[in-house]
């Protein structure tokens, strides 16, 4: 999601304002995705799931792209105008993503399937008593209601 402490829209940023996004390729790319699907930039199509800062092709609002680590980003989102958080480290800080955000990801979006959390094995593993073991113990119901407390709804368990 994307968090402030100084917009409660993004309507209200202003022409050159200072942006926070993960440093690292996977999440750093989705939440360039997530300021383009905010309408804020525009990156090249052809990059993928992992874009970054030089793959953005339109920047009307002249936004000032601030690379951080990603556990970084909330200790120091009072010194940037907004802030992209995904959402183990947002929850880590205190923060509800469902709630705090300012724009959050569409969870129905097909662009988000490379970010899903998957258990796999080869398949020469699939068989084995430990594999079908951890599927097993992961898979329940106990351990969904965990998830969607600890994530308060913006993670969601999809076995």
């Amino acid at each position: 999601g994307i968090y402030s402490k100084k917009l409660t829209d993004l309507s209200q940023l202003k022409d050159g304002a200072v942006v926070a996004i993960p440093n690292d390729s996977s999440n750093g790319g989705r939440a360039l995705l997530l300021l383009q699907d905010a309408g804020l930039i525009s990156v090249n199509k052809n990059v993928g799931a992992f874009p970054r800062v030089k793959d953005i092709i339109e920047n009307p609002k002249n936004i000032k792209i601030v690379e951080l680590v990603a556990t970084q980003i909330p200790r120091s989102i009072e010194d940037v105008d907004v802030a992209a958080i995904n959402n183990g480290v947002a929850v880590q800080a205190g923060y509800s993503p469902l709630v705090d955000s300012i724009f959050i990801e569409d969870f129905k979006n097909e662009r988000l399937k490379p970010y899903f959390n998957i258990i796999a094995s080869r398949d020469d593993n699939q068989n084995k008593p430990e594999i079908k073991r951890v599927l097993e113990v992961y898979q329940t119901a106990e351990n969904k209601k965990i998830i969607d407390d600890y994530y308060k709804g913006s993670s969601i368990a999809v076995f």
